[in-house]
């Protein structure tokens, strides 16, 4: 890994001295186009500026006569809802509409106190609006007297369209010329700027030129960078590989020195403590025969002692078995897991279904299918809080799948669980025998552990029982 860096740390060297030229000369050709930019887009930004604030204003003029057309139109229809309802609240949406047109009024003759086109213009809508509004007021007055009927009459002659069509024929085509002659000037800015820009790419045309030669310099040197990166990968992935063949290999040989490591204390918890234990029996026995003329009061404590020796038995024979399942060797694979799979449902209460086929496995792959459902199993009793558990072993094709599943609260399979050494030491088990372990699990729907192996090649069809 060392000599591509080498290689690619050279590579810079050549590259930035063969372009070095071509940089100041680039550099100086884009500062000219750069300045030739600003000046053009300055002048026309200025410019657009000016025509923009007046457009701006303009349309908010025209936003002004909208808003005093609808407030007259508020006005108009509240009255003439109040003339058929005579519901008094709508009196304080006629008054607010009238207050807010006498406020729009002013403002525009305060905006156009300049213009005289416009302020002739808006004095006529004016006195249209205020007679509009008096209208308006005669008929609130005549329906508060209770005249109804001459109320409605007023109603039907007022109208906002001509008051309408008048503000758009006058006010708001004086705005419209004024805005078109601001939209030329800006038109106009574009043009400057469209002619400098032109200028401005026919300069940048020069400096790609010059950047040319340095393009293909830089697409060698990120050539060789990219196969100094490639070789560098393939290095790692093949030390990885390695390293992960090593660790598989290292996994596999602590597991059976473990395992030998078990058989050997079994054996000697066998040997040497059942024949403690059996030697401690006969002796009491022996006392037993002598206490029962000379010490019958002793005969109680004698009782306690043989059940004490007795459960010593049982626990002797328990941990042998959990350091190696004696039954492996002796009944074979099948049998030993029904013997497991009863004593678990015994002591936890839980249903436990069995679908177990005699498979051909080697003395290892079996001792690591027995202790995968037997972690499975104090998986289950510690966290699943489960009901029923199903375990199954068959055979399909050349391989041996191994399930066990529950339906207990389940657990998400991307996060951190209390099992988590627990599952990662079944699938160190399972893939130091060349298989693989799948774990099929979400909240709230059980867990499923699925091992696949492949059968051994020297081993034939199993032996149906």
């Amino acid at each position: 890994m060392t000599q591509p860096l080498l290689q690619s740390s050279l590579s810079e060297k050549v590259t930035a001295a063969t372009t070095n030229i071509d940089k100041r000369i680039a550099i100086a050709l884009a500062t000219v186009a750069a300045l030739l930019l600003l000046l053009v887009n300055e002048a026309a930004y200025w410019q657009s500026k000016a025509a923009m604030d007046t457009l701006v204003a303009r349309a908010s003029s025209r936003i002004t006569i909208e808003r005093l057309i609808e407030n007259v139109i508020i006005a108009e229809s509240a009255q003439r809802d109040f003339v058929f309802s005579g519901n008094e609240s709508l009196l304080g949406k006629v008054g607010k509409a009238t207050a807010a047109v006498a406020s729009t009024l002013a403002d525009l003759e305060q905006d156009h106190a300049t213009q005289e086109a416009f302020m002739a213009a808006l004095s006529r809508a004016r006195a249209t609006i205020e007679t509009r509004l008096a209208r308006v007021g005669q008929g609130v007055a005549l329906r508060r007297q209770g005249r109804v009927d001459e109320a409605l009459a007023l109603v039907q002659i007022v109208s906002s369209m001509e008051l309408i069509q008048a503000l758009d024929n006058e006010l708001l085509a004086i705005e419209d010329e004024g805005r078109m002659q601001r939209r030329e000037t800006v038109y106009t800015s574009l043009l400057i700027a469209r002619i400098g820009a032109a200028a401005v790419i026919a300069l940048g045309l020069l400096v790609l030129l010059a950047y040319m030669r340095h393009g293909r310099a830089v697409l060698k040197h990120e050539t060789q960078v990219k196969q100094a990166e490639q070789t560098a990968r393939i290095e790692l992935q093949t030390e990885v590989a390695l390293q992960t063949t090593e660790l598989t290999a290292l996994t596999r040989n602590l597991m059976v020195n473990r395992e030998d490591e078990r058989s050997r204390l079994a054996r000697d918890l066998h040997d040497d403590l059942g024949a403690l234990l059996t030697s401690a029996k006969l002796d009491v026995a022996r006392l037993k025969t002598r206490m029962v003329k000379s010490a019958p009061d002793s005969l109680e404590l004698l009782a306690h002692l043989v059940t004490t020796l007795n459960a010593c038995v049982s626990l002797g024979r328990n941990i042998i078995e959990n350091l190696r399942p004696s039954a492996l060797e002796n009944l074979g694979l099948v049998a030993t897991l029904e013997i497991l799979t009863g004593e678990f449902a015994k002591m936890s209460g839980i249903e436990t279904l069995c679908e177990l086929e005699p498979v051909a496995l080697d003395a290892s792959a079996e001792l690591m299918v027995y202790r995968v459902v037997q972690e499975a199993l104090t998986n289950i009793t510690r966290y699943a809080n489960a009901s029923q558990v199903r375990v199954s072993l068959r055979a399909q094709g050349d391989q041996v799948l191994l399930s066990v599943s529950d339906n207990g609260g389940g657990f998400d399979t991307h996060s951190k669980s209390p099992a988590a050494y627990g599952l990662r030491g079944m699938r160190f088990r399972v893939e130091a025998e060349g298989g693989t372990l799948g774990i099929i699990s979400s909240p709230g729907n059980g867990t499923r552990i699925v091992a696949t192996l492949t059968l051994p090649l020297s081993k034939g069809a199993p032996e149906l029982i």
